[in-house]
């Protein structure tokens, strides 16, 4: 059964804290290379899995949390966004120039497509709402909308941010996690050689040695 990442460095951290307190162990594992200052580099190497472990999970707890805010708000704007586009295309009907400037047109459900519309819009109308407005939409309104959609960026900018950390604190776990995985496998290949007829001494280290056959 494969191990979970927590098992896995949990049943590291046993291996190399045993091995590191019983002083009989030491003294077979450094005729093999596994002196106390190699043992002190592999318990460096597991130590900095977990930090970047626990970064990477607060990283990725970030992002969905930007996520889910951007989502929410982009709903919301959507859905104003939509009714001012139907008021504009009968305001503007036949206004061919108008149409183009509003982006009328162009209809996307990508979001960053959407996003650079809806900004064209707001400012578009903004220049002169007089035709709108007679539709009952407020100039404050426009404002408004105006303002959220400049938020929904910098909104979608840091989520789009909180992704790249999540990723790279990821990366880095994972780079960390290889050079920790062949420290410990070539030290279990040494402990299972230093200590191949002190079976019990092998299994406080948690490398399980299978019984003799009867």
């Amino acid at each position: 059964m494969r191990q979970s990442l927590q098992e896995e460095l949990g049943l590291g951290r046993i291996t190399i804290r045993n091995a590191m307190e019983n002083a009989g162990i030491m003294k077979k594992l450094a005729k093999l290379g596994y002196e106390l200052k190699e043992m002190e580099r592999g318990w460096g190497l597991l130590e900095q899995v977990y930090m970047l472990q626990s970064e990477k999970i607060d990283k990725y707890g970030s992002m969905v949390g930007a996520t889910q805010s951007f989502y929410e708000e982009l709903k919301m704007c959507k859905a104003q966004y939509k009714t001012h586009r139907k008021l504009a295309r009968i305001a503007y009907d036949g206004n061919r120039e108008k149409f183009t400037k509003l982006q009328l047109d162009k209809n996307t459900t990508a979001v960053e497509k959407w996003l650079h519309n809806a900004s064209i819009f707001y400012q578009e109308l903004l220049k002169d709402s007089t035709s709108i407005v007679q539709y009952g939409v407020s100039l404050e309104e426009l404002q408004q909308m105006q303002a959220m959609i400049g938020a929904l960026l910098d909104k979608r900018n840091r989520q789009v941010n909180r992704k790249g950390e999540a990723q790279n604190a990821t990366q880095m776990r994972n780079e960390v996690m290889k050079s920790y995985k062949t420290w410990m496998k070539d030290f279990r290949l040494a402990a299972r050689f230093a200590l191949r007829e002190e079976p019990q001494l092998l299994e406080t280290l948690g490398i399980m040695v299978p019984s003799p056959k009867v």
